[in-house]
């Protein structure tokens, strides 16, 4: 069997990308101004087009890893994205996750219509306005041979692991990253790379991405050690586009209630779909 690439190395400055991610939550605290006036819902109809983008890579990654810089591909979303469009009468056009915030910034700007999937939190609710959500996730540590704890604070002086996006919801939540000896990776790929060469104690990410590491590498000893925090996720568009907020989550009831979110994100995310549970 040909030895995999050993991944690349991880960013040469953690504080660096620890504060900057800590110094997003003051930036997204401050709320952004609907002045758009459904402009996009107008240019949309138009051209008969809406622009798609992935908000959090959320289905398994390919084995082995690809190597950073590359895109992780997205099928749940990107399938989520067709049935989303077609629905509509629309054609599209879907871009995968890249780099922490980079979608909503674009949504925020207007380089695309709709970001799948970003996290709904009191700092993103603050730039972008958001469906019902529609996936629940879990944060999570794996590890392979750390013993369980109870909270984040019990890993204190481990190498620990996360997607530079986690950096601004954890340090939002009261987790001190820095005592926590935490390195942020732009890449997921890159991540799982030094998670399986042994360059990490432990990773902090979703429970279905923790479940599908776990799948696809059964000898390995890697388990949940720690549960965090909920968290959920939706569509979102940018600030005054009320008419194109109000179709996308009249598309994704629909698609709910036939059933075929649940079949897309078994299918491609790999596990069940956990409805939001209400009042979190």
């Amino acid at each position: 069997m040909p030895r995999r690439a050993p991944s690349p190395p991880p960013p040469p400055d953690r504080r660096a990308l620890l504060r900057a991610g800590a110094a997003l939550v003051p930036l997204l605290a401050a709320p952004a101004r609907a002045g758009n006036h459904d402009q996009a819902w107008r240019r949309i109809l138009a051209q008969g087009r809406i622009r798609f983008a992935s908000g959090i890579w959320m289905a398994r990654l390919p084995v082995p890893p690809t190597p950073a810089p590359e895109p992780v591909e997205d099928p749940f979303h990107t399938a989520l994205a067709t049935h989303l469009a077609a629905t509509l009468g629309l054609r599209h056009s879907f871009d995968p996750p890249r780099r922490a915030f980079e979608t909503m910034r674009r949504v925020v700007t207007g380089e695309v219509d709709v970001a799948l999937g970003p996290m709904l939190n009191r700092l993103t609710a603050r730039q972008l306005m958001f469906t019902p959500p529609y996936a629940e996730l879990e944060t999570v540590i794996l590890s392979a041979h750390v013993a369980r704890r109870r909270r984040l604070a019990d890993w204190s002086g481990l190498r620990l692991g996360l997607q530079d996006g986690y950096v601004a919801h954890l340090t939002n939540l009261g987790f001190d990253l820095e005592q926590a000896r935490a390195q942020p990776f732009a890449e997921q790929a890159a991540l799982e790379g030094a998670l399986l060469d042994g360059e990490l104690d432990a990773l902090i990410t979703t429970n279905v991405t923790a479940r599908n590491i776990m799948a696809r590498h059964p000898g390995r000893g890697f388990g949940i050690r720690t549960s965090l925090t909920p968290h959920l996720h939706g569509a979102a568009v940018r600030f005054g586009e009320h008419e194109l907020l109000r179709a996308i989550t009249i598309a994704l009831h629909a698609v709910r209630e036939d059933g075929t979110l649940a079949h897309l994100f078994a299918l491609h995310a790999g596990a069940p779909l956990v409805p939001p549970r209400e009042g979190l």
